[in-house]
């Protein structure tokens, strides 16, 4: 039998047969008609945030070739869909792919609250440190947020992830093993490099120091040029912290 299985990434499906977002419901609803399993995938209609009506009437019109349609995302909002369509649409035995739909701000909320409740269940550092990132969201640039997303992405699957073999004593290390895990790193490191986006051995090795500077050189202070990274060296005979009018607060080395 020809095998028709291919990969998208770490994602496998048994064959190429894929349902289009919003004609095809939830899945489901054709479970009295066919074996949804033989899919290679589902692809559940739109979902946002909040509740939504769609567009409102008149919303569909016959063609001569067909029909049109403007229903506007109708749905009933990710709570509705966590506690009433995911535990049908999870026992499919095959990859349920889910289409989630929202505002910038309306979205990262989400995303915050989720991981407010995951901190306060999981002793993973690596939540309060997405949590961090989501709150700033709204004002990130696209490749901020992209970024965040796949560190968000990156977590879910590390925390999820099956635990990694064993032998003897050590954990038997891969490239995608949390880089905890690898000697010499631990939990207080790993948590400054998860802050820089290093959460996998493979991170790691693929995180390239954009310059090098090299602080062994000495320059005298009358030397100094503008824009230069440099080393001095001197004596701090005094030093003075004071608040200003507006409370900023100021430090003052002599």
């Amino acid at each position: 039998m020809v095998d028709l299985g291919f990969n998208i990434g770490d994602l496998k499906f048994k064959n190429p047969v894929l349902t289009a977002s919003g004609t095809f419901g939830y899945g489901s609803e054709y479970s009295d008609f066919m074996d949804v399993s033989r899919l290679g995938g589902i692809i559940v209609k739109g979902t946002s945030m909040e509740p939504r009506d769609g567009n409102p009437y008149p919303r569909m019109a016959e063609t001569p070739s067909g029909m049109l349609n403007a229903v506007g995302l109708q749905n009933k909002g990710i709570d509705y869909f966590e506690k009433n369509i995911y535990p049908k649409v999870s026992q499919f035995n095959t990859n349920v792919i889910i289409n989630i739909n929202g505002k910038t701000r309306s979205f990262s909320s989400f995303i915050c609250s989720e991981l407010k409740k995951e901190i306060k269940v999981s002793k993973n550092p690596k939540w309060q440190i997405l949590l961090e990132h989501f709150q700033r969201y709204p004002m990130d640039t696209l490749p901020q947020r992209k970024q965040s997303l796949e560190r968000l992405i990156k977590v879910i699957k590390n925390d999820i992830a099956p635990p990694a073999e064993t032998t003897g004593k050590e954990k038997k290390l891969t490239l995608k093993s949390d880089i905890v895990y690898l000697k010499g790193v631990g939990p207080k490191l790993g948590y400054l490099l998860n802050k820089l986006g290093i959460y996998t051995v493979s991170d790691l090795l693929y995180y390239f120091p954009r310059k090098h500077v090299d602080y062994s050189t000495r320059t005298k202070i009358r030397d100094l040029e503008v824009g230069e990274t440099t080393t001095i060296f001197g004596i701090i005979k005094n030093v003075e912290a004071f608040n200003t009018k507006k409370e900023l607060g100021v430090i003052k080395v002599k």
